[in-house]
Formats: structure tokens, sequence, C-alpha cells
């Protein structure tokens, strides 16, 4: 049975709107790269990066819509030691006017294999931007202790594992690494990621093809992931339908071929919720938004532009924008405004809590997808409270009934009846291809729209920056 958690073509778009230049990756030991450490970098925008035993990007990836216009069609990043590519993402925040007289700090968390290793970094980094920034004319400030909210989250975080000796040693520059690689492999848990190195949490990033080959925006990967979703889904049923060949061979053969397509068709609509309706990052009200500015003493109207003008204003967006304005606070403002800050945190951590929980319309869609295959499945909905249990619970459950059928029709349909239902397949072949034509030219015109957008917000970036 196909992995649910195949990667997605998604990176095609990527491929061909970023540019070769992000593609490439620098080789040693005859070809084969090796992630040795990870930078980030907040501006805003945010850009992380990969880098190999010798200080050299292998890969950069951009961690918020601002990032994906800086990086748009950038050259002189891959391949180039840490001290250029800093220079040049300098250079470009510049001329897009990210970093400017009113933006002038730079946050910069470093993880690598040893403190010493990390300050070297961190003084490529420093001669990188100063570069940059004295021939701008321009005074900035490099921060290298991390964000003042994934500092706070990262104390939480040790609070809540004392007797975690590896939490506990947790320095902000690894804790944002594990949540980038937590992020690309959902299949890593918070204490293994703790226990791994920085080069191995590295190359989690490096090895992963979606982190070379980041999505345009989160609007254009969620459009992508459901037009991906939906071409699979009709190839996949296509094929299912050649098992309904068996319904003449017996009433064994009839029953069960019957029992699995019915499961299929209903396990792509639970994975459709599970996948996109479950899978996208809620979208803050006016009036939440309203209720954090006040906590921090914004004006309301002025704060919401701002998150909005990072996209979508989902959590993410507040807390780039929370953080920003802290970075760029002297010392005593900092301290006036931690404690609001904290309280600020917390209301997005609730708000955050409560879209974890399956809501009664979610818990409608997936009654309704399973009401088909009631008679073979026993699955009680009120277990299903937490976007996780529709995987765990209702997925799991439903993927290995189908295995189990899949098993059987090995074990006992003849090499006739195998055939048969091979040569259906084979019949379907032209509709397929045709499918998979329509996905193709379906990525061909998202990505011109992709590029199209990239090209527009430069273009006012660079008016605006004049």
């Amino acid at each position: 049975m196909k992995n649910r958690k195949t990667i997605s073509l998604i990176s095609v778009i990527a491929a061909a709107v970023l540019g070769s230049s992000l593609m490439l990756a620098a080789c040693d030991n005859g070809g084969k790269t090796a992630a040795e450490s990870y930078v980030a970098m907040d501006i805003n925008p945010s850009v992380e990066f990969v880098l190999d035993k010798n200080d050299q990007v292998i890969s950069v990836r951009a961690a918020n819509k601002d990032a994906e216009v800086l990086l748009y069609g950038a050259e002189g990043i891959i391949g180039a030691k840490i001290k250029d590519a800093s220079e040049r993402i300098a250079e470009l925040a510049i001329e897009y006017g990210y970093l400017s007289s009113t933006n002038d700090s730079v946050g910069v968390t470093v993880s690598g294999k040893t403190e010493d290793a990390e300050g070297k970094i961190l003084s490529q980094i420093d001669a990188g931007f100063k570069a940059s920034c004295d021939k701008a004319g321009l005074q900035i400030r490099i921060e290298r202790e991390g964000g003042f909210l994934l500092n706070g989250q990262l104390e939480k975080l040790k609070a809540q594992y004392p007797d975690n000796a590896d939490i506990q040693a947790l320095t902000a520059g690894k804790y944002r690494l594990i949540l980038a690689a937590m992020k690309i492999d959902k299949t890593l848990t918070l204490e293994r990621a703790a226990a791994m190195s920085a080069k191995e949490l590295s190359g989690v990033l490096y090895n992963n093809e979606r982190y070379h080959l980041e999505v345009v925006s989160d609007r254009m990967e969620e459009i992508y992931e459901k037009l991906e979703l939906e071409y699979e889904q009709k190839e996949d049923a296509l094929l299912d339908g050649a098992y309904l060949t068996l319904l003449d061979n017996g009433a064994d053969r009839a029953v069960r071929a019957a029992e699995y397509v019915a499961l299929r068709t209903a396990y792509r609509a639970v994975e459709k919720i599970e996948e996109i309706d479950l899978d996208i990052q809620p979208v803050l009200t006016d009036e939440q938004l309203t209720q954090i500015a006040e906590m921090i003493g914004q004006n309301a109207e002025e704060f919401i532009a701002e998150v909005k003008a990072y996209g979508a204003a989902t959590e993410e967006a507040v807390e780039y924008y929370l953080d920003r304005l802290y970075r760029n606070m002297n010392g005593a403002d900092r301290h006036r405004y931690e404690e609001v800050y904290e309280a600020a945190e917390d209301l997005l951590e609730e708000i955050e809590e409560a879209a974890e929980t399956v809501s009664a319309e979610i818990l409608e869609k997936v009654r309704t997808a399973l009401a088909p295959v009631a008679e073979y499945m026993q699955i009680e909905l009120d277990r299903i409270r937490e976007a996780d249990d529709l995987e765990e619970y209702v997925l799991d459950r439903m993927e290995e009934r189908i295995e189990d059928l899949e098993d059987w029709f090995e074990r006992n349909l003849s090499a006739e009846e195998k055939k048969e239902v091979s040569d259906k397949r084979q019949e379907l072949h032209s509709e397929i291809e045709t499918l998979r034509s329509e996905l193709r030219q379906a990525m061909e015109d998202l990505k011109a729209e992709a590029e199209r957008e990239l090209q527009a917000l430069q273009q006012a970036r660079i008016e605006a920056a004049a």
C-alpha cells in the first residue's frame, strides 16, 4: 500500500521558482555531501542554512514569506562560505528594504559540532553583514542569543522536562535546529531530537528533498497540496476499481473486493481531511489580534496590518512580528515589555491548543466518510479529540485492514485472477496518463503564478526602499 507520508511534488514548483542556484550542493568525499551545522538568520526575513564541515552553504531555505521574496532568483549563496553568503543576504535585505535604520537588528542562532565551531561561524556571519552594511552606511546589531520568544519557549520546555539531561543542555541554537528538523520530519520526537547531535539534525534537514526545494509560499503550498492529493486520489480510485472484476468470481472474492474498494474510498476521504483540513495553520481573527496588540501596548490597527504583511495572520506570523519588535527595542523598553510579551505568548499557546481540538464540523466530515464502511470497521468517533487521533486511530486501523485484504488477495487469488486484475489496470493506462498530464499542467500554471507573485513583490520592495 502506498505510504501516505511520501514527499510532495510541491518541490518541483520550488525547483523552478527559486532557481537552480538554490538547488546546487557543495560536495566532498567523492561526491557525497555531509551536513555539519545549522544557521538561522532572522531579520525578518527568516532564512535557514545547512553548512558542511568547511562552513560552506550546502542548502538554504526560506522560513517565511519575506524570505521567499528575498531568495527568489538569488545567486551567490549555495556553495559560498557562510561569510560570503551572509554578505549576500545582507546586501539583498538592504536592497529590498528589510534591513534599514528602523529595522536594524539581526537575530542569529547557530548549532554546530562544538562551541568553538559555533563561535567561528558567528564571527564569519558578523564579518559578512558588516561588509554589506558598511557599504550602505548602515549600523546594525547582531544578536546571538536567540529571540525573546524562542528563549521563552526553551525555558518553559526545560521546566517541563527537569529530569531530561539532553533537554536541559539545549541552547537556543540547537532548539531552533530541533524545531526546524521536526517540521521537516514529522516522525521526530522532541526527546529523540534533543539526544541527537547538531550534525545528525542538520543531516535530517539536508537529506530531505523538501528542505532544498521549499515551496514558494504557504498559500501556494496549500493550493498545490490540495491539487496533488486530488489527482493522486483520482488515480488510486481508478486502479482500485480493477478489483471489482472479482465480483463474479465467487462470494468470498466478491465480498472482499467490495470491502477493499469501499475501504480504500473511505480511506482517501479521511486522508484528505487529515492532510488538508487539519494541516492548515489556523488564522487568527482580528479580535484575537486586537487582544494581543492591547497586551503589548501596540495600536491594534497598525499591529494587525503589520502581522498580515507576513501573509496570513497565523500564530507563526504573529511570533515573527513580536520577535522583530523585541529585537529593535533598547534595553529599557525590552525590560518593560518582557512581562506583556510573555502574556501574549501564553495567549498564542492557548489559541494553538484550541486549534488542535477536532471540531464538530470535522467530525461530521469523518462520520460521512466512514458511513459506507461502518459494517467493516467499528470506529468510535468520540475517541477522536485531537488531530493526531485521526491518523493514529482511524487511518492506521483502516490501513491495517486494507493491508490484510491485500495479503488475502496475494495468497488466495489464482494466477489467472491476478492477471485479470493486472490487465484491468493496464487498460487504465491512458486515463492515468491523462490525469498526470493534467497535474503537470496545473503545476506549470501554479509555478507561473508564483513567479509573477514573487517578481511583483520584489519590485514593490525595491520601489518602497528607494
